[in-house]
């Protein structure tokens, strides 16, 4: 087995226990979404209401979309221009996936980057109804790049190594 091959298998799965875990966190946070925002309307319906329920619903969709966005790279249902790619010769196809790859997970890097870096100074920050520094609600970005990035380095490894480059292109 090559290191290719080895660098592949384990690339696969590590992005399979990120996927796992990106489930886990969103799934978590889409039924507590749901109970804040449920009883936040039985509240008001009864004439008492929380202030704390739409900061909360608020944060919680912030990770929701982050998180959530791994999950979609990692099925492969980014928005993309895979009929552009598939149409050029398995040549070509094979060094335009591994290019698209390569400045998608620069961007991710930044994002990851310039995430962290900005939920790191926010430690001081504190939300406006519920005290909690917002640093945490801001780690969402930063964790959710950081999946990505796994992703992309499963499916740059597979563009390299696959006999067809087209199973890894980022949208289907």
């Amino acid at each position: 087995m090559s290191v290719l091959d080895t660098s592949f298998t384990l690339s696969r799965k590590i992005s399979d226990i990120v996927e796992r875990a990106s489930i886990c966190i969103t799934v978590f946070y889409i039924a507590a979404v749901f109970c804040v925002v449920f009883l936040g309307v039985i509240m008001r319906i009864i004439g008492s209401t929380f202030s704390w329920s739409e900061e909360i619903s608020r944060w919680l969709l912030v990770g929701i979309t982050y998180i959530g966005a791994s999950l979609a790279l990692k099925r492969q249902q980014h928005v993309g221009i895979a009929l552009v790619i598939r149409a050029l010769p398995r040549k070509w196809c094979r060094i335009t996936v591994i290019l698209i790859d390569i400045a998608v997970m620069a961007f991710i890097y930044y994002g990851f980057r310039t995430s962290l870096a900005t939920a790191l100074q926010s430690a001081k920050q504190f939300g406006d109804i519920i005290k909690l520094p917002m640093m945490y609600v801001k780690l969402n970005l930063p964790v959710g790049f950081l999946f990505m990035f796994v992703h992309m380095v499963y499916f740059l490894l597979g563009a390299f190594r696959a006999e067809d480059p087209q199973d890894f292109i980022l949208s289907s």
